[in-house]
């Protein structure tokens, strides 16, 4: 039970550790002592069975009450840099053969520096042994590779009224007074607990990647301050490492081996990337590695970094961007949208090839073109059935695109198109208008800011016959919502067009920077459909720093804190009124978005209604987050992410992701002692101004007031002053008011006014003047009490100069309260 008190209480300083040491782990090591005076101090458990002894007294000459040195023990070295925090205990088994009280005096000694010391005592009875320990507080000390010494002094005096020990040999003189320590066994325990940061982990060298296999081999070292021998294990099972992509989630590793070297433990870890997508070149990869010890069994953490170097390589992805399946009028023609990306890490030229039917014609508008990693192209499928089809045949038509360095990297998709007599012909077409296309290049369209985006095109019925055609809309990605103006087009005549205007709204959880889009018209008299290919990219004026990649705010329940960070305009030409949003990742986190509020550099709230202004070009602009955790939350880490927004609520640039910590908050207790405090304190006030009242009643005045209550007697509270009034006859109150003073007390603000002048405020009241105190709050000025009625007069207010009031000292004074005799 003695150790496990020692452990919480090491777990509570670690709270407390200074800044310099943040993050970094300690653990608690018992160092025992054993051999002789001059022996080791070993972190190996204690001989289970010699008991070793060094001697404190053996006469009745020597000195009591005077410290000296009994041994020393050393470890062998440290061969780390290492510290420690918190609490340090020791314990010692005394033997006496006379009752005394022994103190004994560690101190803990590197290079001949005394790193720091305490005692501890206790009363040993004659003929026993006892444990006595203690602990003390352990400045933090950046302890150098060198050996500790334990160095131990004891003291002893005999306890008042006892003699010295009788004769136990025989020989007729009383024995000498013997007093020893006993240590060096499992039942003698004897020694220190330090906690320490004994554990050090750090990277072992360059990592080998071998892209054939997409894997990497990681190398670790991890060193022990007490060596390897009894504190670092061989056994796999005790490491653990985890890797990623800077500042994106990390994948566990598979542990290859453990050897042990010279002073440190070299591990090797397998960590495979198949399936994963790397970014090609030189980067830096977060780590994440785990040691547990055998002298603690602490887990030990360690985060660092790796830098690899990844061969870029092309990937491809062909998709069909509208449907796979079409119908198309024998002499007429059918087109097809597919949309390629280069999906891999590298650039490379990619080729389009597909196979052919001699009765139909099949034309692709663009077969061979270079992307780079991430890029994208749009390409046409048109195909024809020649007037040698029959009605109904339908030909499926594989799409390939291969990369040109390497033919196994491809991707296809089969087009299945359906042939139709053309009797009616119900041909008509989908285009972009020329000319009423703001933000429109001849090639694709520009979003900015996410501002909804109108799009004029023509339908144009290109057949034999009147038809109707609904219209509709699609991208790759899902990224608008679409409205059309009309979405119905009736009763168009052969040959003529007519405008539609599309508005294409971005949604809220696309964060895309371009996509395609299909307009699609289909016909009602054949169900056939036409559409226009659409490149969309998105630009956005607006862009956050938040400073700090891996950002997370802490705060206890019921206060707050504050991060500074900067935002900017990117907008050449417009200056923005903008504000922030803020919006939780998951149901949990959400709760977390109405904390924060955000501030200018001025100390301005900025929210709806009170924007802050961006000029155009506008660079780095402080604004502070608060985060303002209320008391009734729950303890957690929330995730959380903040974008700006215009004053037509778009968001107008990337979102930042951050973390808030909400913790117990420390001051709770103490402030419910307050509030405790406070409620005692106020209900022994009323006790002693109910008691000091009632000693001052007469029987007069209850009989006058004992049937009769007039209010037109009691002076309005807002007459009061907070000037002296003359002393007055002082009367208690009847038991009516003293029945008040058991009611709750509702606290009364008193309005400002400017100052009145003390004549004016002033009332003198003569002694046969009855007078009744008028309460407000515990204490009140006795105004004077009228036994004939008094007519009510208005107060005319004078005007004065308003001063200010400066406050006086005054002197307080205790109350006494008198005895008296209690009446039913």
């Amino acid at each position: 039970m003695r150790k496990i008190g020692f452990f919480l209480l090491f777990a509570f300083l670690f709270l407390l550790l200074p800044t310099g040491v943040e993050g970094e782990t300690f653990a608690s090591v018992p160092l025992y002592i054993s051999g002789e005076p001059e022996g080791a101090l070993s972190i190996n458990s204690p001989s289970s069975s010699t008991v070793e002894s060094v001697t404190i007294a053996s006469s009745e000459q020597d000195q009591q009450g005077v410290f000296r040195e009994i041994g020393r023990w050393s470890t062998s070295s440290l061969d780390i840099s290492t510290n420690i925090s918190g609490d340090w205990s020791g314990n010692a088994w005394i033997s006496s053969n006379r009752a005394a009280t022994v103190s004994i005096r560690y101190t803990i000694v590197q290079e001949d520096n005394n790193l720091d010391s305490f005692e501890f005592e206790g009363a040993v009875p004659a003929g026993e042994t006892v444990e006595i320990s203690d602990s003390s507080d352990f400045v933090l000390t950046s302890l150098e590779p060198s050996s500790l010494t334990l160095v131990v002094e004891a003291s002893w005096t005999a306890q008042a009224g006892t003699p010295p020990p009788g004769d136990g040999d025989g020989d007729g003189f009383p024995d000498n007074t013997t007093i020893v320590m006993e240590y060096g066994a499992s039942a003698r325990d004897t020694g220190v607990e330090l906690s320490i940061s004994h554990i050090k982990i750090k990277n072992g060298g360059s990592p080998s990647v071998n892209e054939g296999e997409n894997e990497v081999v990681i190398y670790i070292e991890v060193y022990s301050a007490f060596g390897i021998d009894n504190v670092l294990s061989i056994n796999k099972d005790k490491y653990e490492l985890s890797m990623g992509p800077r500042d994106e989630p990390m994948w566990d590793s598979k542990m290859d081996s453990v050897s042990e070297r010279s002073g440190y433990m070299r591990l090797q870890f397998l960590w495979s990337y198949e399936g994963k997508s790397l970014p090609a070149g030189d980067n830096d990869y977060d780590v994440n590695v785990k040691v547990t010890d055998l002298l603690s069994d602490e887990l030990w953490n360690k985060d660092t970094l790796v830098s690899l170097y990844i061969t870029p390589k092309p990937e491809v992805s062909l998709d069909v961007v509208s449907s796979i399946s079409k119908k198309v009028e024998i002499g007429s023609s059918v087109t097809y949208a597919l949309a390629i990306r280069n999906t891999g890490s590298g650039a490379d030229d990619f080729i389009v090839t597909t196979d052919y039917d001699n009765d139909w014609e099949i034309d692709i508008d663009n077969t061979d073109f270079e992307l780079d990693a991430g890029e994208s192209k749009q390409i046409k499928v048109v195909i024809s059935p020649r007037d040698s089809v029959s009605d109904g045949v339908k030909l499926e038509t594989e799409i390939t695109v291969t990369a040109a360095s390497d033919s196994s990297i491809k991707d296809s998709k089969i087009l299945i198109t359906t042939a139709e007599e053309a009797e009616p012909n119900w041909d008509f077409s989908i285009e972009i208008k020329e000319e009423g296309n703001e933000n429109f290049n001849g090639n694709s369209f520009t979003i900015k800011d996410r501002s909804p985006l109108e799009i004029k095109a023509l339908v144009t019925n290109r057949g034999n016959a009147e038809n109707n055609y609904n219209i509709g809309g699609s991208s790759q990605d899902n990224a608008f919502t679409y409205s059309f103006n009309p979405t119905f087009i009736a009763s168009l005549n052969p040959g003529e067009s007519s405008e539609i205007t599309i508005t294409l709204t971005p949604k809220a959880d696309y964060s895309g920077t371009s996509t395609l889009v299909e307009i699609e018209a289909t016909s009602a008299g054949d169900g056939n459909k036409e559409s226009t290919i659409l490149s969309i990219d998105f630009v956005q004026s607006g862009f956050i720093n938040l400073r700090d990649s891996n950002l997370q705010l802490s705060s206890s329940i019921g206060s707050s804190s504050s991060h500074t960070f900067e935002i900017s305009n990117l907008d050449i030409n417009e200056a923005k009124r903008i504000y922030f949003e803020v919006s939780g990742l998951s149901n949990t986190d959400i709760i977390a978005k109405d904390w924060i509020t955000f501030l200018d550099r001025n100390g301005k709230e900025i929210y709806y209604g009170s924007f802050l202004t961006l000029l155009p070009s506008q660079q780095s602009v402080e604004i502070t987050m608060r985060i303002t955790i209320p008391s009734k939350s729950d303890v957690g880490l929330y995730n959380l992410q903040v974008w700006m927004v215009s004053d037509s609520n778009l968001r107008i640039s990337e979102s930042s992701s951050f973390k808030i910590k909400a913790s117990e908050s420390v001051e709770e207790e103490s402030s419910n002692m307050i509030l405790y405090g406070g409620v005692f304190t106020f209900g022994i006030l009323a006790a002693v101004y109910i008691y000091r009242n009632f000693s001052d009643l007469d029987d007069d005045y209850e009989e006058e007031y004992e049937d009769e209550y007039d209010d037109t007697q009691y002076q309005d509270i807002d007459d009061f002053d907070n000037t002296a009034q003359p002393v007055a006859t002082e009367i208690s109150p009847p038991a009516a008011e003293i029945q008040e003073l058991q009611s709750p007390v509702d606290v009364v603000e008193t309005p400002q006014a400017a100052a009145v002048s003390l004549e004016t405020s002033t009332t003198e009241v003569s002694a046969e003047v009855k007078t009744r105190r008028k309460w407000f709050g515990l204490f009140g000025p006795k105004v004077p009490v009228s036994e004939s009625s008094v007519a009510a007069e208005p107060v005319v207010a004078q005007p004065v100069a308003a001063e200010p009031v400066v406050a006086q000292p005054v002197a307080a004074e205790p109350v006494v309260a008198q005895p008296v005799a209690a009446e039913p």
